[in-house]
């Protein structure tokens, strides 16, 4: 009994101090977007990114106990009105870079933030495919009827719908057809076992085709190799996310974006 007592209060505690952390972060205004960058696969020159919240200090991702934290709900209705604030400024200033935006179930369940999704979109009149969510395929398996009404808001105001995660177990087939999805993300626990061959191949390859015949867009995420790259490209996916790509900041992503219409530049493999 007193060792599992200290398990869970060491566990309380990291929670606590995790949280702690945010609520300092927030308060001294440490937040920052970083944007991974996304390629596509017949040019490969990035042609989006998916927006990520980090710390200024470390530059690192906040996953994880970020979902039982109390202020998440500020730090996320933030984050939207941040990514729309960047997409709106590239699109004015003629950088064509779509936006992704990962939501939870969480999310869907919160009418401020959804209002707060809605509001930034039509407040400064974002056209449309500017942004895109991605939403996890393990959400989407367990979709209320008030998160479908959501999902279809979030299409007519020019958000498309991307299935996240897919393939990497639970999901159902269904989902593609009873919600309003126009592209997949295959999962890179697939794609990392691409190779000559192998079962994780003909995965990958029946995904390509199957979506391929609901006319959704394809991206794979977790692109490692020269080979994998090569599969995907030759079997019609879309877009790719590499595994190691540096998080750019929103120059970075301006000055790829410009070395790649003077030099020709892409991803190297």
């Amino acid at each position: 009994m007193s060792i599992f007592l200290t398990f869970h209060w060491n566990a309380v505690r990291s929670v606590l101090k995790k949280e702690a952390e945010l609520q300092k972060a927030q308060t001294g205004r440490r937040f920052i977007l970083r944007y991974a960058p996304q390629f596509s696969s017949s040019s490969k020159k990035m042609t989006g990114v998916e927006a990520l919240v980090c710390l200024k200090a470390s530059d690192g991702m906040i996953h994880g106990f970020s979902e039982a934290a109390a202020l998440i709900a500020d730090l996320e209705e933030w984050m939207i009105d941040e990514v729309c604030r960047q997409a709106k400024k590239w699109h004015d200033n003629g950088i064509p870079l779509t936006i992704s935006v990962n939501l939870s179930s969480r999310h869907f369940d919160s009418e401020p933030f959804m209002s707060a999704f809605e509001n930034s979109i039509k407040k400064l009149r974002l056209p449309s495919g500017l942004l895109e969510a991605e939403v996890a395929e393990a959400v989407l398996m367990k979709a209320s009827p008030y998160t479908k009404r959501r999902l279809t808001l979030l299409q007519k105001l020019g958000v498309p719908i991307c299935l996240d995660h897919f393939g990497s177990g639970g999901g159902s087939l269904h989902t593609l057809f009873d919600l309003p999805i126009s592209k997949i993300k295959i999962d890179k626990s697939i794609i990392k076992g691409v190779h000559s061959g192998s079962k994780s191949e003909q995965i990958a390859g029946a995904i390509i085709s199957f979506a391929r015949h609901l006319s959704l867009d394809i991206a794979a995420e977790g692109v490692e190799t020269a080979e994998q790259a090569e599969f995907l490209t030759a079997n019609g996916c879309d877009v790719f996310q590499r595994n190691d790509s540096r998080l750019l900041s929103a120059e970075e992503a301006e000055k790829l974006i410009y070395d790649q219409s003077m030099h020709a530049s892409s991803i190297q493999m």
